[in-house]
């Protein structure tokens, strides 16, 4: 066999197996379900289809319909046209990834099951990279900043919105996610809270600092926040002052592989890139062991969407050889964009006293 038509052959077996891989779910399973955030946007409510679009339309609801009314047996019912709703656009971003495999490798790797595995291998590697990137970004804080311009985000502006944009200290600043002004429009702002335990470092002041700010984020329809992310140490916090009698995980498929507790039915959990918002507000983007104080993200997956573009969710393009290089690439693409359709709905409870141990 010459050696061009065995790199055509190499290339259509790897994008075959890329394909079948995609098509068994292999790859979106593997960036979903390798970081707690991610996993959560994947398995609850969070994730939405989209197909086509140059921009994500969200309907953004202000005010109420104001026909609703009770009335008498022969009572004209009230038709006037309501407004309350108006329209926000977000664009998509595209991240991108590439795997390639040089001749060198196809030599060691010779025969169809050797090449199959390697390329597993390699797509292992390239959606754990992907799914930390992903995630690293959907809490990247720096761009939620009291004076930050609307919707900038990192590597200038190409990555995906974060939650932080949309739950944000200070949702009275210039950080707008959208196109809605949200200091002149109180009813586009999230809910948000200073914890009490800076002064009043108890497990009973956490506990009703959530409960506060849970209780506000539920005022009208809509029910109250779903998950709670948090960063470790305000986790480990909540977790040890919970009674051993109410101390439990959940024991749903969506919460395999990582650990929950509830409170008051919503999900809790830990996510390492959850950033100190308290710093934030000081002008300083800090998670990990950097945190001065801890903070807690209540979401309501009713009002927040993963909006992806339909067959653009991680999937393969093809194998191909460059002309310059003995070696095989294959890429592969996902379009999204994080959106909320009603911010206040969710809130973020932060400058947490880390130090609670009673």
């Amino acid at each position: 066999m010459a050696a061009t038509s065995k790199t055509l052959s190499y290339n259509a077996l790897l994008t075959t197996t890329a394909e079948a891989y995609y098509r068994a779910g292999i790859v979106q399973e593997a960036v979903f379900e390798s970081s707690p955030t991610v996993k959560m946007l994947k398995d609850s409510g969070f994730r939405v289809e989209q197909d086509g679009g140059d921009k994500i339309r969200v309907n953004l609801m202000y005010g109420k319909n104001e026909t609703i009314d009770s009335i008498s047996a022969y009572e004209t019912i009230n038709t006037d046209p309501q407004d309350g709703m108006t329209v926000d656009f977000f664009d998509w971003c595209i991240y991108t990834g590439a795997i390639s495999i040089s001749e060198k490798e196809k030599a060691q790797n010779s025969g169809k099951p050797r090449i199959q595995k390697l390329l597993r291998e390699k797509t292992k590697q390239t959606t754990m990279s992907w799914a930390e990137r992903m995630n690293r970004d959907l809490w990247d804080i720096t761009y939620a900043q009291d004076d930050s311009a609307a919707r900038t985000t990192g590597n200038s502006s190409k990555n995906i919105l974060s939650i932080p944009q949309f739950v944000q200290v200070d949702p009275t600043g210039t950080a707008d996610p959208g196109t809605v002004d949200q200091s002149a429009e109180a009813w586009s702002q999230n809910r948000t809270k200073a914890s009490a335990t800076e002064t009043t470092t108890t497990f009973k002041q956490l506990r009703q600092d959530m409960g506060n700010l849970r209780n506000t984020c539920s005022r009208g329809a809509g029910g109250a926040p779903t998950h709670y992310i948090c960063d470790q140490v305000t986790y480990e916090a909540y977790v040890n002052g919970l009674d051993e009698k109410v101390r439990y995980n959940f024991k749903d498929k969506a919460s395999v592989g990582f650990e929950h507790v509830s409170h008051l039915g919503s999900k809790v959990f830990w996510d390492v890139d959850v950033p100190d918002a308290g710093a934030e507000s000081a002008g300083v983007a800090v998670s990990g062991s950097a945190l001065g104080s801890g903070t807690i993200y209540m979401l309501n997956d009713k009002f927040m969407d993963l909006v992806i573009l339909a067959g653009a969710d991680f999937k393969p393009q093809g194998f191909r050889s460059p002309h310059n290089q003995l070696a095989s690439t294959g890429l592969y693409m996902f379009l999204g964009q994080l959106v909320s359709n009603c911010r206040r709905k969710h809130g973020v409870l932060y400058n947490i006293d880390i130090a609670i141990v009673s």
